[in-house]
């Protein structure tokens, strides 16, 4: 992978949901302005630390080394409208801004892992180093217990011998990091990011919600034929594709209108 193949001389929203959108990493030499009109200082995120006092659910720090904070949005008005903003913008279902911040010299991060969000790292102070990796080096099972939120960490090292590409971002650069990629960032001085995060929906959710109009639309009431173990092989067979046939009725009944407003209450209820 080359990293001219992964560089916009400026951020192209067509291009880019045609060429990087959940394919491969973006690298925009002061991008950040696209997503934040002004640019963020240490003093800036020591006062929202501080506003959060009472309520430290999502400020993760190892003092004096290194301060994550997720949500970030829900304690700062700019940055909350922003979020909104941009959602609205690229029709994310969901999105918000978490920030990072390193006290002083060191190798320290979050460690190597791997979301089940997209995001957009918009740099602010200082020099941020990134190395990343293809979703292909992750096991399907992993990504699945990610997706569904049993895997809260989603912590992964980078294989023996794997394929990376390495970033290096000064203040106003952007990286995009796309689903499930694997990535590790440090700083060896201060510095602040900050990232806007996309997650992702599962198809599981839309499953639920069409279970639950097929029970308002009166269909698939008919009750599954039982397996018992006096069925010949042919009344195994009969059955499995009498359970099949109702299936196929059931989502056939279920049109595209509805599948539509399905996917659209889905996005309303996680925004």
């Amino acid at each position: 992978m080359n990293l001219p193949d992964l560089t916009m001389p400026k951020f192209d929203t067509e291009r880019f949901f045609k060429e990087f959108w959940r394919t491969k990493p973006l690298f925009v030499p002061q991008g950040a302005k696209f997503f934040l009109e002004k640019t963020h200082d240490y003093e800036w995120f020591e006062q929202v630390k501080k506003s959060m006092s009472q309520s430290k659910d999502n400020l993760f720090e190892h003092k004096g080394v290194v301060s994550f904070i997720e949500r970030i949005s829900e304690h700062d008005a700019y940055l909350g409208e922003q979020a909104a903003l941009l959602r609205s913008k690229f029709n994310f279902p969901v999105s918000w801004f978490d920030a990072i911040q390193t006290d002083k010299p060191t190798n320290a991060g979050i460690g190597t892992h791997f979301d089940h969000s997209d995001n957009f790292v918009l740099q602010q102070q200082g020099i941020k180093h990134w190395q990343l990796a293809s979703e292909k080096y992750i096991p399907n099972e992993l990504k699945a217990k990610r997706m569904l939120l049993r895997n809260q960490s989603g912590d992964f090292y980078f294989p023996k011998n794997c394929e990376t590409v390495n970033f290096v971002l000064n203040p106003g650069d952007l990286l995009y990091i796309p689903l499930n990629w694997i990535h590790d960032g440090h700083s060896n001085s201060p510095s602040l990011s900050i990232s806007l995060v996309c997650p992702a929906i599962p198809f599981h959710s839309l499953i639920l919600q069409l279970a639950e109009a097929a029970k308002v639309a009166g269909e698939g009431y008919q009750p599954i034929p039982l397996l018992h173990p006096w069925l010949t092989e042919q009344e195994k067979n009969q059955t499995n594709a009498l359970c099949s046939k109702v299936l196929k009725h059931m989502l056939n009944h279920l049109n595209e209108n509805l599948v539509e407003k399905m996917i659209a209450n889905i996005l309303k209820r996680n925004s």
